[in-house]
């Protein structure tokens, strides 16, 4: 509640973060049951998104899109150059066919594991944002998201936090 009224978003909206944050939690508590924290993070990406293909060095991430017309993209491990990967930087050396990238829909869940998963060959979803998108006026479109963390074994991290991009909530 605290995360939310700091965001100072419309009572809808806040509303539904608030649902959707708890059954997240409660979901992604099911499927790692030996985490000890969940972080939570409202987070407002429009020029500041992470456009690179790349695995996340958490547990694992639970996350939902609201706006900005297309959510995270994702690879099957069998479509990526893992070489590449770790050392080219170019997106486009990673995909093996660009035809099969996946991708979910605004109010999708999508629960990603990361590298820091617990158990053997828990391999990490290689994943990316959206290309960016701009409205007829040249204005970055937004994209609002709420991410639930599973920080890896023993790290310490923020419970809660917001990241606005420069200029404030949308």
């Amino acid at each position: 509640d605290g995360l939310l009224a700091e965001a100072a978003l419309p009572a809808v909206v806040s509303g539904q973060l608030r649902r959707d944050a708890c059954t997240m939690s409660e979901v992604v508590a099911s499927l790692c049951p030996s985490a000890t924290q969940l972080d939570v993070k409202v987070e407002i990406f429009g020029e500041n998104s992470c456009s690179r293909w790349h695995q996340d060095y958490y547990a694992g991430r639970a996350i939902i899109t609201y706006t900005g017309g297309v959510g995270t993209e994702y690879l099957d491990d069998s479509n990526v150059d893992f070489h590449e990967l770790e050392h080219c930087g170019n997106n486009d050396c990673i995909i093996r066919d660009k035809r099969q990238v996946r991708r979910v829909m605004p109010g999708d869940m999508l629960f990603m594991k990361g590298r820091r998963f617990p158990g053997a060959g828990a391999g990490a979803l290689v994943h990316k944002s959206p290309e960016k998108r701009y409205h007829p006026d040249g204005r970055v479109v937004r994209r609002l998201l709420l991410k639930i963390d599973v920080p890896a074994p023993g790290a310490r991290q923020p419970v809660a936090g917001i990241q606005w991009e420069r200029g404030g909530p949308p």
